[in-house]
């Protein structure tokens, strides 16, 4: 038993030995293999395939971070409703110009932007190329500042420029 235990650890070692010596030894030069013949040392692929992945998985990062956000925000909310800020809800009274195209009542902010909306839908006045512009008629032209159009993201500074 003991000769073979001692020719099968010779026998690892041995090819422990080739192995080690392929793997060293640079890339086009000779080899001798254990029976004495010549083998060549193969080049090694290069690994562009590590590089995609890398790109596909920064690519795939934020997206779970997205979901991550998402999930925290789902948490947070405990049934209540949010209650809505005094000073959006408090009547304001509008200027002239305003109170042409929404009525001359005190009118909360957030009604006031509504109603601004409701008029220009009315009256067809939103752009049919750039829906984003308002283009003004002859009520709005005094409240966008003389200007023929103006984005949607203007309102609001117009309707708060215009409520005292």
């Amino acid at each position: 038993r003991g000769e073979i235990a001692d020719s099968l650890l010779h026998q690892g070692a041995v090819c422990l030995l080739l192995i080690t010596v392929v793997l060293v030894v640079p890339r086009h030069s000779t080899v001798l293999t254990q029976s004495g013949g010549h083998c060549m040392a193969t080049k090694r692929k290069k690994k562009t395939a590590g590089r995609k992945k890398s790109a596909k998985k920064s690519a795939r990062r934020p997206a779970a971070r997205k979901k991550a956000a998402k999930r925290a925000t789902k948490r947070k909310s405990s049934g209540k409703k949010r209650a809505p800020n005094p000073a959006f809800m408090r009547p304001m009274q509008p200027s002239s110009n305003l109170a042409a195209v929404i009525g001359s009542g005190a009118v909360p902010r957030t009604q006031v932007i509504s109603k601004l909306w409701q008029y220009i839908k009315r009256h067809d006045l939103q752009d049919s190329k750039n829906r984003r512009a308002i283009n003004a008629d002859e009520k709005l032209r005094p409240l966008f500042g003389g200007r023929s159009q103006v984005t949607m993201f203007d309102l609001a500074k117009i309707a708060n420029k215009n409520l005292s």
